[in-house]
């Protein structure tokens, strides 16, 4: 199983970011830090302040030419 997430992961240039993301004026976010470094405390205030939330603690991006999609 795990050899199979790779290989598709591989294929669609996807990557597993340790991190919370979220969408500011049509903006995807990605809040990148260590475990304890106030990744989802950021993501709340932002949230407060009109930001939508994508994902907490894990991100998938894809990269697609020069832009980057959460």
């Amino acid at each position: 199983m795990k050899n199979w997430k790779r290989t598709l992961s591989s294929k669609m240039n996807l990557k597993r970011m340790h991190s919370s993301s979220v969408v500011i004026d049509d903006n995807g976010v990605l809040i990148l830090g260590d475990s304890g470094s106030g990744k989802s405390d950021l993501a709340l205030r932002l949230i407060d302040n009109g930001a939508t939330l994508i994902s907490d603690d894990i991100s998938i991006c894809r990269k697609n030419s020069n832009n980057i999609f959460l």
